[in-house]
């Protein structure tokens, strides 16, 4: 019987400060610790060891560790990264120090060896809370970025892998948060049948271009307050909030002619796009309402 191990991938880690063998550098570092405690400082019998503080100061250094890790592998090399990392490193480096307090102890004499815990997680703490700050800043950026992509809250477990907006779930949650306010507003389903079309002239690739860069100009459309989601296949929901009557038709009317029109220049002969729309406080379930809008839009096709 043949074994398949799981193919494990290494995270890559970004540079930080420019330096690409930051983690080489922050081990040396955490040696040259130990080193400084071997050479000025005596050893410690067994018997003096205390296991809790060498099990929770050794797991503080373990997670320390894994938390740079992490935060070296999920965001991009820039001023806000090498600021957190560094202020991670050294609150690293200042447990490794409190650590090494339980196998060594250190003479009255060297006082310079006894503040070495203390500095670094002083630098750590001042450079993991400008790093915060600076990261705020950089957050409240992304935020307007992702205006209309998202709204009220953020759920990256909800993200279309192929167009980067909320999937049916979100919207769903978004309705409901709408409907336990008591808000009005319209939900519109926009639907491109000629996609099917494509795909089947062009291939796959063709038509997930076509999906992502329509999904992209529908963004362009929608005001602040708006928000687009993929529901499945060639098929978008628009929450028009606080808009009902004449003004929500209005706004439903301008997104299906944007999409039309779009869906004309790139693939003139394919079955145009289809919209219907229904009131957010409508008696369905979020779910329900959603299936109802795909139904009747299949049913407008069949009736073509």
């Amino acid at each position: 019987m043949k074994i398949v191990m799981p193919n494990w991938r290494p995270w890559p880690q970004v540079n930080v400060g420019g330096l690409r063998h930051f983690g080489h550098l922050l081990a040396l570092g955490l040696a040259g610790i130990t080193l400084l405690y071997a050479e000025h400082a005596v050893a410690k019998p067994v018997a003096a060891w205390h296991l809790i503080d060498l099990l929770s100061e050794g797991l503080a250094v373990v997670m320390l560790g894994v938390w740079l890790v992490q935060l070296r592998a999920s965001r991009p090399e820039g001023h806000v990264t090498t600021l957190l990392c560094l202020g991670l490193a050294s609150l690293l480096a200042g447990s490794w120090a409190d650590l090494m307090d339980e196998f060594w102890k250190v003479p009255h004499q060297v006082v310079w060896l006894w503040g070495l815990e203390s500095s670094l997680n002083l630098l750590g703490m001042g450079l993991l809370t400008w790093g915060l700050q600076q990261w705020r800043g950089e957050q409240l950026a992304l935020n307007q970025q992702q205006q209309r992509r998202e709204r009220l809250f953020r759920e990256h477990r909800s993200v279309d892998a192929l167009t980067q907006l909320g999937d049916a779930s979100y919207m769903q949650a978004q309705l409901l948060r709408e409907r336990a306010a008591g808000h009005p507003g319209q939900l519109l389903m926009l639907a491109w049948p000629g996609l099917e079309a494509v795909q089947r002239e062009h291939g796959l690739v063709a038509a997930e271009k076509l999906l992502q860069e329509a999904a992209q100009m529908l963004l362009l459309y929608l005001q602040p307050d708006e928000l687009l989601c993929r529901y499945a296949a060639q098929h978008w929901l628009v929450l028009l909030p606080e808009r009902s009557g004449p003004a929500a038709r209005e706004r439903s009317a301008l997104l299906l002619q944007a999409l039309q029109l779009f869906a004309q220049a790139r693939a003139p002969k394919a079955p145009p796009p289809q919209g219907v729309s229904a009131e957010v406080l409508s008696p369905l379930l979020p779910d329900a309402l959603m299936l109802s809008l795909l139904q009747t839009l299949e049913d407008n096709e069949a009736r073509k």
